[in-house]
């Protein structure tokens, strides 16, 4: 293939990478922030103390931080191909890493509301 042909590609395929990014990172946030803030008030000493809503929201975050993002993209394919009826694609992906990302938003937001712990506020 010359450039010519492969110019037109490359737009496209960065014009679906960026989709894909963008998507997945947006529902990260919307599903991540608000389990951060959800974690921080029913934790001890916050607004609401819950702590069955706390340990057990603390121990799903917890364990899917833990888990190396690829691992965790290829345990949730088979609920993708469920949710979405198809592996290939950039419905398959974002779909994918919007669960991957969640919860590490989720801690950015807890330790945002929190504060940075630097002794700095």
């Amino acid at each position: 293939m010359s450039m010519k042909e492969l110019i037109p590609l490359f737009q496209t395929e960065t014009v679906a990478t960026l989709y894909m990014v963008s998507i997945s990172t947006l529902i990260s946030y919307l599903i991540g922030i608000p389990l951060g803030v959800i974690l921080v008030v029913t934790e001890d000493g916050g607004l609401y103390p819950l702590k069955l809503v706390h340990g057990v929201l603390g121990f799903i975050t917890n364990i899917f931080r833990t888990i190396p993002f690829l691992i965790l993209l290829v345990m949730v394919l088979p609920l993708t191909k469920f949710l979405v009826q198809n592996n290939f694609g950039t419905e398959c992906h974002y779909s994918s890493t919007r669960y991957c990302g969640s919860p590490l938003y989720c801690q950015n937001g807890g330790v945002f509301l929190k504060g940075s712990g630097c002794g700095c506020d």
